[in-house]
């Protein structure tokens, strides 16, 4: 089989959440595993020498839903608050126009149920950085920095952030909403690095299948947020929001969704959009 041409890519994920010490809101239970997901369109092409190389975008990223209280666990389960993380209007609107070119190391030709091991890629947002710089990050030790300050004066290297999400906002704006109960609102604007690796096989000309661990980075350069109705520093928000540990038993499936696939071409214009595998997602469950 050839690997050349459009593909629809998902990630199922499952990330386990751990509480922070003096946090204001309390993971109920703690710790906790949530799904999330990440959609990307791939387009594979030859290099020239027979190998293939990709072009990807991320289609959309779907962060887990905390479930919590504020300050401690209620006796009654139900009365936790679902906290939902989301990607801003304007990072999701970004995300389908990142460019990702990478080389995958494999052969463009392979037979069923070779492995598919891809070289592993790096996407970084928000900041200008090579693949392997830490990600700028507040600095709670900094003068001022755990109860106030602001980013120029708290963040090493705040030089390299930028508003790639074009709102106003350096970085790029995550949400966080508990609903109607108040317990969690406002905006993080925060750097990400996604970097995953993928372990499958290629089970026919149409499917290719197996685990991916995903490292995804995030890091609050500042912020707007409420927590049970009190505006945090930013200092405060980095010591509430749990880092989201993605683990190995997450899966991924890749279907090719041109015409010689699955044809998730909605409009037959020979382009397989973002939008259209969005649309025929359901084949990812079949």
């Amino acid at each position: 089989m050839n690997l050349i041409g459009q593909w629809a890519a998902q990630a199922d994920l499952q990330v386990e959440l751990t509480g922070l010490p003096r946090a204001l809101v309390a993971l109920c239970p703690d710790p906790q595993v949530r799904p999330s997901r990440l959609t990307m369109r791939a387009v594979v092409t030859d290099d020239g020498m027979g190998d293939a190389t990709v072009a990807l975008e991320v289609c959309r990223l779907d962060l887990p839903t905390i479930t919590g209280s504020a300050f401690r666990c209620p006796m009654d389960p139900a009365a936790t608050l679902d906290i939902a993380i989301l990607t801003s209007d304007a990072f999701g609107a970004l995300l389908p126009t990142l460019d990702v070119r990478f080389d995958t190391g494999l052969p463009v030709t392979n037979n069923g149920g070779t492995a598919f091991r891809p070289n592993p890629f790096v996407l970084t947002m928000g900041a200008n950085l090579m693949d392997d710089e830490p990600l700028p990050r507040w600095d709670l030790t900094l003068p001022n920095c755990a109860t106030a300050g602001d980013t120029a004066s708290c963040v090493p290297g705040y030089e390299s952030l930028f508003d790639e999400d074009g709102d106003g906002n350096l970085g790029v704006t995550l949400l966080a909403n508990s609903g109607d109960g108040g317990l969690v609102a406002g905006e993080a604007y925060v750097a990400v690095r996604i970097a995953p690796s993928f372990d499958g096989r290629i089970q026919n000309s149409n499917c290719v299948d197996g685990t991916v661990s995903l490292n995804l980075d995030f890091s609050i350069v500042d912020s707007d947020v409420r927590v049970v109705g009190l505006g945090l520093a930013t200092g405060a928000v980095t010591q509430n929001i749990p880092p989201l540990d993605f683990l190995p038993t997450s899966g991924f499936k890749l279907l090719r969704a041109d015409e010689q696939g699955l044809d998730f071409d909605d409009d037959n214009d020979g382009t397989v959009t973002c939008a259209e595998i969005l649309n025929n997602e359901g084949q990812f469950q079949r």
